[in-house]
């Protein structure tokens, strides 16, 4: 089977990706006999755009190295075996506060709460019942929209990771109650699945692991109290300081991409969100030199993209599922903002 990876245009929404994890995807490809700057380089990524003063590069670089990957080696469970390959600096701050947790259910709910230092392409959410853990992993719905096939991957690669790095936190191989996948795999992939995860499902509603109680309240060999306690503080500031940064236009942009439907929320409704009044955000906005009305109006252009690469929705449907008045607002809003009609964008 060959993989041919299609090449569309990221939307204007830029995530963020944590620059070692990028370089550790690309030294993960030297068992292919290709060097970091080679693969890099056919991405399109200088090695002098990924090493520099910070931490966070463009999400689409990712998104580039991945389609790359997936073109030269032809292996379609190519995360899965990059997963195994445990690199801890592609971990940011989280580190060292894993690996002094408690336990592993301690260590994987810091892995989930403070991921955001990794960037933002990619969520993790821990999930606690009474006899069983559960760990879900999460591509950003923007990136499985422009690029599904590379979300995989690199849910098989995080979800790969996270075994490996468990049982280099207690120091043996832990059991898996469970894999369940989000995605379809050939059955002849299968096996190599069952290597790691044992008992997998795939087309589930999520990516998930789950585990039983008692694995995760297996301890960490490593663990230390203070170093934790002061890691905890660390990177608590880390990340009150990556959401410092982020401008308010971006965080509504975040607001908006992450919702569930098409539905608009008004101003009050994402500056009640973000814990501001109304007023306070319009004026932060205007700062910014930007409006809400302009955000907004961004986004739908970017969701009327996507729907309107599926031919079978018709463009008036389009115009109704993005809350326009009539196509005829739609056509001009389209046109203003792309250059060219609904139509000749088909």
């Amino acid at each position: 089977m060959h993989l041919t990876i299609c090449d569309n245009d990221l939307t204007y929404y830029d995530m963020q990706v944590h620059k070692e994890i990028l370089l550790n995807l690309a030294r993960n490809m030297q068992s292919f006999g290709r060097t970091e700057q080679e693969i890099l380089s056919s991405a399109g990524i200088s090695l002098r755009e990924v090493v520099n003063e910070h931490d966070m590069v463009e999400g689409s670089y990712g998104i580039k190295l991945w389609k790359v990957i997936l073109e030269e080696t032809q292996y379609p469970l190519v995360g899965l075996s990059f997963g195994k390959n445990l690199n801890f600096s592609a971990l940011s701050w989280i580190s060292a506060l894993t690996q002094s947790a408690k336990n592993l259910q301690e260590a994987w709910k810091s892995f989930c709460d403070f991921s955001l230092l990794m960037g933002d392409m990619y969520a993790y959410e821990l999930k606690e019942e009474k006899e069983r853990v559960s760990i879900i992993f999460k591509p950003h719905k923007e990136w499985l929209k422009e690029s599904a096939i590379t979300a995989q991957q690199a849910s098989l690669h995080a979800m790969s990771m996270c075994m490996s790095l468990s049982a280099f936190l207690c120091g043996r191989t832990i059991a898996l109650e469970e894999c369940r996948l989000a995605f379809s795999v050939e059955q002849k992939y299968r096996e190599n699945l069952t290597q790691v995860f044992k008992n997998v499902h795939v087309g589930c509603d999520e990516n998930e692991l789950v585990f039983s109680q008692d694995t995760a309240n297996i301890p960490v060999i490593t663990s230390n109290e203070s170093v934790y306690n002061y890691m905890l503080q660390f990177c608590e500031q880390k990340l009150k300081e990556l959401n410092t940064a982020l401008n308010y236009a971006d965080k509504v942009k975040n607001i908006l991409h992450q919702k569930n439907s098409f539905y608009l929320p008004k101003i009050d409704e994402v500056s009640a969100m973000l814990h501001l009044s109304a007023r306070t955000l319009q004026r932060k906005l205007k700062e910014e030199n930007v409006q809400y009305h302009q955000l907004v109006e961004e986004y739908q252009i970017t969701q009327a993209k996507n729907l309107l690469k599926q031919k079978e929705i018709q463009v008036k449907e389009v115009a109704y599922l993005l809350g326009y008045a009539n196509s005829e607002s739609f056509n001009r809003a389209f046109k203003k903002n792309t250059g060219m009609s609904p139509k000749q964008y088909r």
